[in-house]
């Protein structure tokens, strides 16, 4: 078991992480600069690499993989008026995926949390935590409602990997 003194700084661990290129992807916190930061292990190394720098952008909330690539999901704040997909290039370049400068009245006050990018473009989005799901367009900027009750949901994208 890795302890917090073998990454060779103290960090917390806080929001799901995912597996891409071998190697798991986590937000944690770094307390000796009191910063929120991406970290990574590689599993067949068996080792932490360096710290990955973030995108500049206001509320940073979930890490997540699309078309095998290493995306993460900001709100503009904390009561998302609107929000950002960020996608790494390969060269380790955040860029921006895809956005919405404005949510509909029904989720202004809500939290999104992007679960999956379907071929078409799709972003598939989780309500507050619960059994809703919605579907945003970025090529129409529309959002539809999906299926979905008031239960508590938490869900996770599985994806088969031989590593």
């Amino acid at each position: 078991m890795l302890g917090s003194g073998q990454c060779g700084h103290r960090y917390g661990c806080f929001w799901r992480g995912c597996l891409l290129n071998g190697a798991l992807h986590w937000f944690g916190y770094e307390q000796s600069v009191m910063s929120r930061t991406l970290k990574s292990f590689d599993l067949r190394e068996e080792k932490f690499q360096g710290r990955i720098p973030l995108p500049n952008d206001a509320y940073l909330s979930h890490i997540f993989i699309a078309k095998n690539c290493l995306c993460i999901y900001s709100s503009r704040n904390v009561t998302a008026t609107g929000f950002r997909i960020w996608k790494m290039e390969e060269n380790g370049v955040w860029t921006e995926f895809i956005s919405s400068e404005s949510l509909p009245r029904e989720f202004e006050n809500a939290r999104l949390t992007p679960l999956y990018i379907l071929e078409n473009g799709e972003v598939l989005m989780v309500v507050n935590y619960t059994v809703k799901l919605i579907l945003y367009s970025p090529k129409e900027m529309t959002f539809r409602n999906g299926i979905g009750r008031r239960w508590l949901f938490n869900g996770a994208i599985y994806r088969e990997t031989l590593l």
